[in-house]
């Protein structure tokens, strides 16, 4: 496992930016001395390989700052930025509650639907794979306003709107 004393000596990490730069050179077909470390992988997160082991960027940046690995999942308050301000450490069900909206949504608004049936908007905020909380109303307004309100009441700080 990667050490704080080895991970120092490697890479420089800059907290306000959340960008991580080489100190040193590992290898000589490797990235040269101040380059930036790290490339993107399919998920949209920053993975740097340090010692022929691969890390995310968040958990490095955890590492960095505190001088400890993270017991948990490491959160991202708003998309994928690695700035320390954007980190904190999460359950796996509050790094879930703070996910975007799905691509495929149409409503423009996270857990909002319209409910065709019965020609009324439907809001529901889910919790560890159920529904907890469902109601319909007749605007859409109305029905984004009191979806925020009971994602902050289940959801508390990770509760994500958009």
């Amino acid at each position: 496992m990667l050490t704080l004393a080895r991970l120092k000596e490697v890479i420089r990490y800059d907290a306000k930016r959340g960008t991580f730069t080489w100190r040193k050179r590992l290898n000589n077909n490797g990235p040269k001395i101040g380059g930036r470390a790290g490339t993107k992988t399919t998920w949209g997160y920053i993975g740097i390989n340090i010692d022929g082991r691969r890390y995310f960027a968040h958990r490095l940046a955890w590492l960095y700052v505190t001088g400890e690995w993270p017991r948990r999942e490491i959160d991202h308050r708003r998309g994928p930025s690695n700035r320390w301000r954007n980190l904190r450490e999460a359950t796996r069900a509050q790094n879930c509650h703070n996910t975007p909206r799905r691509r495929d949504n149409t409503s423009g608004a996270k857990g909002i639907s319209y409910d065709r049936a019965r020609g009324c908007w439907r809001a529901y905020v889910n919790k560890r794979g159920r529904q907890i909380w469902h109601h319909r109303f007749p605007s859409k307004r109305a029905a984004i306003a009191a979806r925020r309100n009971a994602a902050r009441r289940y959801h508390g700080e990770f509760a994500r709107h958009s």
